[in-house]
C-alpha cells in the first residue's frame, strides 16, 4: 500500500425492520378498514339504468355504484317502514275498529299541509 492512502472498506447494513407496532398490517386488514359497520358484501350485477339517472349519480362523492347503492337502501329502508306501519294499521283496526271517514279526512288535510 502506497504511504498517506488509506482503504476504507464501506459495508452496507441492512435497513432495520419496523416494529410490530409500526408495520403496515396485510392488505386484506387495510381494505377492511375502508367500509363501515353499516356496509355488506357486495353482489356485482349489471344493471340498465336511464341515461338521465347515470347523469344525475355519475357525479356523487364515492362513484356511480355507491350513490346508487345508497339511493336503493333508502327506498328499501322506507319500504320496511311503511310494511311496518301497515301492520301496525292492521293490529289498531282489528283491536279498534277502521276509523270514521271524518277522521280520516281530518288526518290527510293535516299530511298535506305537512307537505
Amino acid at each position: 500500500m502506497m504511504e498517506g492512502m488509506s482503504t476504507q472498506t464501506t459495508v452496507r447494513l441492512p435497513a432495520p425492520r419496523p416494529s410490530r407496532a409500526t408495520r403496515r398490517p396485510p392488505a386484506t386488514i387495510r381494505q377492511q378498514r375502508r367500509y363501515d359497520d353499516s356496509m355488506t358484501a357486495k353482489v356485482r350485477k349489471t344493471l340498465t339504468l336511464d341515461r338521465g339517472v347515470v347523469q344525475f349519480f355519475s357525479g356523487a362523492p364515492g362513484g356511480l355504484s355507491s350513490a346508487i347503492n345508497e339511493a336503493l337502501r333508502h327506498q328499501m329502508e322506507r319500504r320496511q317502514r311503511e310494511a311496518e306501519l301497515r301492520r301496525l294499521v292492521d293490529d289498531l283496526d282489528e283491536l279498534y275498529g277502521p276509523p270514521e271517514p271524518v277522521e280520516i279526512v281530518r288526518l290527510e288535510d293535516l299530511v298535506e299541509d305537512g307537505d
